[in-house]
């Protein structure tokens, strides 16, 4: 009789696991779709901004250039782009990407940060 009640119990538990995932499955189709249509919008967004870059482009002569970017100037900063994550559920990731920054970075280097784990650093 009690192996009645743990196959009992056990159904339930599966039904209830199934009823779970399906719902976050639900959820991550709806967030897929959403981003999918976001993607597009950018998509067209980009399309717009390239078409008025390549107008701005063809239309300024080389001297306008010249004032609006300036020649390079030799340096020997390095600049570093660091992404992070702003919440956690990455593992080592954060610490392990600014573990391997201060291997390499000089006091004349630049750091760029994304994500708030770098800022924090």
């Amino acid at each position: 009789m009690s192996n009645l009640i743990n196959i009992k119990n056990r159904i339930n538990v599966v039904t209830n696991t199934r009823k779970i995932t399906n719902a976050m499955q639900l959820v991550s189709t709806s967030k897929l779709h959403r981003i999918i249509n976001l993607t597009k919008n950018i998509k067209t967004y980009q399309n717009l901004v390239e078409t008025t870059f390549d107008n701005i482009v063809s239309k300024i002569t080389q001297e306008e250039l010249n004032e609006i970017f300036p020649p390079k100037q030799e340096t020997d900063a390095t600049l570093y782009i660091i992404v992070t994550s702003d919440i956690g559920l990455c593992g080592s990731y954060n610490s392990n990407v600014i573990n391997e920054l201060k291997k390499v970075i000089k006091p004349s280097d630049l750091v760029i940060t994304l994500g708030t784990k770098g800022l924090n650093w």
